[in-house]
């Protein structure tokens, strides 16, 4: 069995003529033998940790290897997934002929069907040098599906009062009142009103829960509730598991068609839907990659824990159990924040922290917990809920990374190796030095130094491997700082996301890594509209004079960026406004209205109009798709140099 065969029929006229035609038939990508998954006992949703009855059935005698993996991992990237399909597409590689059917003249037909004719009453086809057709360019294409997608959000400006309402509820380490903080508001007064509305309102949340939280701590143990101690937490989330290998038995009788065994699998802890493969090699049928079987893991009950990739010593977290109720109806639910050593939480000393919350049939609602982690290294977060007279509960286990302050430092290094002539007996050493002042070192924490070597054998290979998509995964870092500091380290991501996006390379870097890269352009974004002024100019601090080059800076990055995520068209233009309005002179120069505090960022080139002025108009160019229509007199100021 093919996976496509060629029908090809010819016949001579009394004239010696030739007259030929070819069909090309595609055959259905289905296996030749047989493999099926099947449950043992059909449901439509099994709890996590039981028990699985899997039943095999395919062609006897074969080997069958299992795998079941968290469907959410084919989201991002579902081309990598073996199928039937890909593996005729495989055979289907070494069909020598060319086109689907037909050809240009009658030995074009033989020819693009692979075959080779000849006859002493008619010429014959041509010489196929080797056995495969000649593989016609692909044209690149001009944008990616990622780009048109981000391009129709950045049009949209129906969120900004979603925004700051968010920005309301995002806790603050000051001890700022909502008030206090509405003061900085600087996106007109619905954006203002939104925000302190939310403010408010979390806050008085905030006050009832630590009200009711005292009122439980009088009576802690409630009979109605199943006791906190016989609550297992779920710990295993992988992403894939099973990964075995079985043979099916042999015939029972003669000329049967398939055999069949069970496996019973403890099903991992994740509450998702797994998809079990299976691929058969026999020797009769050859490879067969069956259809995935679907399991659905879930509970009518259940906790998911959001936290962070990782966490600075000492830094104060904010996080969330989400409770999902899928009962239809309206739940009490008793949550325990579990004590944990050397992190800092309401649990600290008294074992564990509980409140009482409310949901309503068929909903979702997340409880926030305070946390600071007090030593680096891995610990456990555990979350346990129980549901008021019923026997629903559910726990959690996460481990939260915690790492020491400070920042990465890079130092980079030329060594020469050459064992030949440097070193003795053949073998070079050399001693290397970080450089970095022991003072700069983090007291009372562990250092590490990771090297990395660069050979130079190859420079061809070395200039290929610095635009390549693995570099540009080191450049995903989140923003923060002052006003430059921040926008120079949100440049990062932002490069990074757009040259993976136009040269489709994040699956060099991982798929998950473009979400990560959004959100700390999302966070610089929002770190930056700090240091904005009202005229839509830009500071180091937020009290500091205005800057000429960092004002351009913001302006050509947020234009960038706002193909990758929503931006304010009004904080590209109004900055580029600022610049015509304020910087540029009679005579069409810029000049810095104030002074760049990190001179390293403008190369150390300080009181130079032609530069300046240079970088104000590559500004002004870059954003003129954004702000053609709101600053008028952009044209004419770049007119001025044209």
């Amino acid at each position: 069995m093919l996976p496509s065969f060629r029908i090809v029929a010819y016949y001579h006229t009394d004239d010696n003529e030739v007259v030929s035609d070819s069909v090309w038939v595609d055959v259905k990508d289905s296996c030749m033998g047989s493999l099926r998954l099947e449950p043992l006992k059909r449901a439509s949703s099994y709890e996590p940790s039981r028990l699985f009855g899997l039943k095999v059935t395919g062609d006897p005698g074969a080997v069958v290897g299992l795998v079941a993996v968290d469907k959410g991992v084919y989201v991002l990237n579902n081309k990598h997934r073996l199928t039937q399909k890909k593996v005729w597409d495989t055979v289907q590689k070494y069909d020598t002929g060319c086109t689907p059917g037909g050809g240009k003249d009658s030995m074009g037909v033989f020819y693009d069907a692979g075959l080779l004719f000849k006859s002493n009453m008619a010429h014959g086809t041509a010489f196929l040098p080797e056995l495969k057709c000649p593989a016609p360019s692909r044209r690149k294409r001009a944008t990616t599906i990622m780009d048109v997608t981000t391009s129709f959000v950045s049009q949209y400006q129906d969120q900004l009062q979603r925004e700051c309402c968010l920005d309301g509820m995002r806790n603050t380490p000051l001890s700022y009142t909502c008030e206090m903080r509405t003061e900085y508001i600087s996106d007109g007064d619905a954006c203002a009103a939104a925000f302190l509305h939310c403010c408010k309102e979390l806050e008085t949340q905030r006050a009832e829960r630590k009200e009711d939280s005292l009122i439980l701590a009088r009576s802690e143990e409630d009979d109605s509730y199943t006791d906190s101690d016989e609550i297992v937490s779920r710990t295993k989330f992988p992403e894939s598991w099973l990964w075995l290998d079985v043979t099916l038995p042999a015939c029972p009788r003669p000329n049967c068609d398939t055999t069949s065994l069970t496996r019973n699998v403890p099903l991992q802890d994740s509450i998702t839907t797994w998809q079990f493969t299976g691929i058969s090699l026999s020797r009769a049928h050859g490879i067969c990659v069956g259809e995935p079987l679907e399991v659905v893991v879930q509970k009518p009950f259940f906790i998911d824990l959001r936290l962070p990739y990782s966490a600075v010593r000492g830094e104060q977290l904010e996080i969330k159990a989400i409770l999902h109720n899928y009962t239809p109806d309206p739940i009490t639910v008793r949550v325990d924040l579990m004590e944990e050593e050397h992190v800092c939480s309401s649990a600290s000393k008294r074992r564990r922290y509980r409140q009482e919350v409310n949901m309503g049939g068929e909903t979702t609602r997340a409880v926030p917990f305070i946390i600071i982690p007090m030593k680096e290294g891995k610990f456990n977060i555990e979350i346990k809920a129980a549901v008021k007279a019923s026997s629903l509960n559910d726990g959690i286990i996460k481990k939260l990374l915690v790492v020491p302050e400070g920042v990465l430092v890079k130092s980079s290094q030329i060594i020469i190796l050459d064992p030949t002539t440097k070193g003795v007996g053949g073998k070079q050493e050399v001693t290397l030095n970080s450089r970095i002042p022991e003072k700069d070192l983090v007291r009372n924490a562990p250092t590490s130094t990771q090297i990395s070597v660069t050979g130079r054998e190859q420079v061809s290979t070395l200039v290929e491997n610095a635009v390549s998509g693995d570099s540009m995964g080191t450049l995903i870092r989140q923003p923060w700082g002052c006003g430059e500091q921040n926008i120079a380290k949100m440049t990062l991501p932002v490069i990074a996301a757009t040259y993976l996006d136009k040269t489709s390379q994040w699956e060099t870097v991982g798929f998950h890594k473009r979400n990560e890269a959004l959100q700390h352009i999302k966070t610089g974004y929002q770190n930056e509209l700090y240091y904005r002024k009202k005229d839509g100019s830009f500071a180091v601090w937020w009290w500091s004079k205005s800057s000429t080059w960092l004002t351009a800076y913001v302006a050509k990055v947020f234009a960038m960026a706002d193909n990758l995520v929503v931006v304010k068209r009004e904080h590209i233009c109004e900055a580029i406004k600022f610049l015509i309005l304020n910087a540029q002179q009679p005579d069409g120069l810029f000049r810095e209205v104030g002074w760049v505090y990190h001179g390293q960022m403008t190369g150390d080139v300080r009181d130079s109009d032609a530069s300046m002025t240079a970088f104000c108009l590559i500004a002004m160019q870059e954003s003129r798709t954004q702000c053609a229509a709101i600053v008028n007199t952009q044209h004419y100021s770049l007119s001025q140099f044209c």
